[in-house]
Parts: structure tokens; sequence; C-alpha cells
């Protein structure tokens, strides 16, 4: 996480059910295709694994693999948060525009 700022570090596409960076194409992938709260979130390249699939429900993003949302690590809102997966709740940590 970091203050927005309109890099291309921070530009994001869905395509189809990836969420590409503008930046390098690389994917938004879960860390060894971990199925535990607390996994990963990381860039990879893109090969449409079910670890890399994605979708919106409201505002929280879901993962295909294990149905759990991104979420801020801690609720931290501090700039170098770390993005995690965790099971789906209405927090503000898992709000996403």
């Amino acid at each position: 996480m970091w203050d927005c700022h309109g890099g291309a570090n921070q530009q994001w596409n869905m395509v189809g059910k990836q969420i590409r960076s503008q930046l390098n194409n690389k994917c938004l992938d879960i860390a060894a295709w971990s199925r535990i709260n607390g996994a990963k979130v990381i860039m990879w390249d893109c090969h449409g694994g079910a670890n890399q699939q994605w979708h919106r429900s409201g505002r929280s993003i879901v993962s295909g693999l294990n149905k759990k949302c991104l979420d801020i690590e801690d609720w931290n809102p501090a700039n170098g948060a770390n993005v995690i997966m965790w099971s789906c709740h209405i927090g503000a940590s898992q709000q996403w525009l």
C-alpha cells in the first residue's frame, strides 16, 4: 500500500479474471497457491491459474482460488503496508475503489 500518486506502478487493468499491472504487465498472484488467512499477495508472470483469478463483490476483490478477499494486513493505514488474503468481512481494510 502507498499514497496515491498516479504513477504506472499504481495503474491496474482487469483483463478477464486477471488484475494486471500497467507498469510491467505482471499479474496479482497469491503466493504458493496458499488458501490460508494471511497468504501473501505478490506480482508474478501471468499464467491464468486460479491463484491469479479475481472478481469484484461490491467493493471487495475476491480470489478465485480460495474465495478470500484482498485485505490490508492488520488494518495498517501506513505507506508500505502489506496486502494479504483474509476471510471476507465488511471492514474498511477490504474495500477497494
